[in-house]
């Protein structure tokens, strides 16, 4: 998990000389840059990740706004950094004038990355094909609820299968390490009649599959 979560966010996990410090979105938290963020549409919310310069060129192509690829404020990528304010600004009142699903089929049909930031986070790990696929989400026996959704591995190994399991509940593995330790059975039902540890009792609920 440690290993897990250091790859994850290796930007921070790692330090060396000349490490450039770590982006962060804007006060609003919509995003990190003019074309890395979320914007209001006229219906919905839509995000843009559009990082490399063809994708920046088919943006300015696909919004009819070709004048933006020879705007000085805009003509390169420093320039749009600069910029971002008035950048994000202009972007913003085109994306204000159709539906985020309307951005989404045009921009994704030019290969400007670009989705709809607004629908429901849990129909789409349950239902959508690539979420199946990359196994975001896992099915789990829990002892008490019975057999139900968590989320998957953050990282995936190929020669190591990833170990799925409900949520722990307070002691259960308490005997285990117990007898792990070299506890009699006897022994450990001595501690815990006297309070020394404790384990809850798991009952499956009725309404449990």
């Amino acid at each position: 998990m440690l290993q897990a979560n250091a790859w994850t966010n290796a930007d921070e996990a790692y330090d060396y000389t000349g490490r450039l410090p770590t982006e962060l979105p804007d006060k609003q938290c919509y995003g990190l840059g003019a074309l890395y963020r979320l914007y209001r549409t006229s219906e919905g919310w839509l995000f843009l990740a559009c990082p490399f310069e063809r994708e920046w060129q088919a943006l300015c192509d696909a919004l009819k706004k070709p004048d933006w690829a020879s705007d000085e404020r805009f003509s390169s990528s420093m320039a749009r950094v600069e910029h971002e304010k008035e950048l994000a600004e202009a972007i913003a009142k085109v994306f204000a004038t159709r539906t985020a699903d309307h951005w989404e089929e045009l921009l994704a049909g030019v290969g400007v990355a670009c989705v709809r930031a607004d629908r429901d986070v849990g129909s789409f790990l349950e239902e959508h094909p690539q979420a199946a696929a990359n196994q975001m989400v896992v099915e789990v026996d829990s002892p008490r609820f019975g057999k139900h959704l968590r989320h998957g591995a953050i990282v995936s190994f190929c020669a190591a299968m990833g170990r799925f399991a409900h949520g722990a509940f307070p002691g259960e593995h308490t005997e285990r390490l117990m007898r792990e330790l070299g506890y009699t059975d006897e022994q450990i039902g001595d501690l815990r009649t006297r309070g020394i540890i404790h384990w809850e009792e798991v009952r499956r609920l009725p309404s449990a599959r």
